[in-house]
This record gives C-alpha cells, structure tokens and sequence, in this order.
C-alpha cells in the first residue's frame, strides 16, 4: 500500500510538470511515452514513475520487474530516495536477486 501511495504521491505532484512544458496530452498511450520519454532524458523523477509503471502492469505496459528495477535502479544512482527505497525493497524480497546482479547497483 505504501509503495503504490509513494507512486501516486510522486505523478501527482510531479503531474503538472508532464503537462507545462507542451500541448495537452490526449491519451494515456501519448502521457506514457512522455514519461518514457523524460526518464530516457535521465530525469530520476520520471524513471521512478516509468519503473512503477512497469512494476505494476499498469497504463498499457505490461507487467516487467527487470524493466521496473532497471528504471528504478537510474533513478536511485541519481539519489532520488524513493527510487532507492524501492531498490532496496527488490533486494530485500529476494526476486529481483534471482534474476539482477549485485554488481550492478553496488558497481563491483
């Protein structure tokens, strides 16, 4: 419940930066590849959202956690403490551990 607050915390004060800078967007399909777009830019902000985006299977993405924890694991590096959280929490559950090395969020 916490993680998907802290998701939603995050677009919904972030969302009038999605919509400032341009024309409105008109579908969900336009404003994720915007998000896409901005975390592909390096914006840790949005490559949280795109990761939570991923780790849920929502707004068209098909569920992904090694998507998830590569978006989260951007923005983390960046020091962006909810992303880190999240890496922390995909370590601490184990799955991620199964499928992502250590040595990419520890740089060994």
């Amino acid at each position: 419940m916490r993680k998907t607050i802290t998701l939603l915390a995050a677009i919904a004060f972030l969302g009038g930066e999605l919509f400032a800078e341009e024309e409105p967007i008109q579908t969900m399909a336009e404003a994720v590849e915007n998000i896409e777009n901005r975390a592909k830019n390096g914006s840790s902000i949005w490559q949280f959202t795109l990761g939570g985006i991923y780790r849920k299977g929502t707004y068209g993405k098909i569920l992904n956690h090694e998507k998830a924890f590569h978006w989260f694991l951007k923005s983390a590096k960046q020091g962006f403490t909810p992303a880190q959280e999240a890496v922390s929490l995909a370590y601490l559950d184990g799955r991620e551990l199964k499928r992502i090395r250590k040595k990419d969020w520890l740089g060994a």
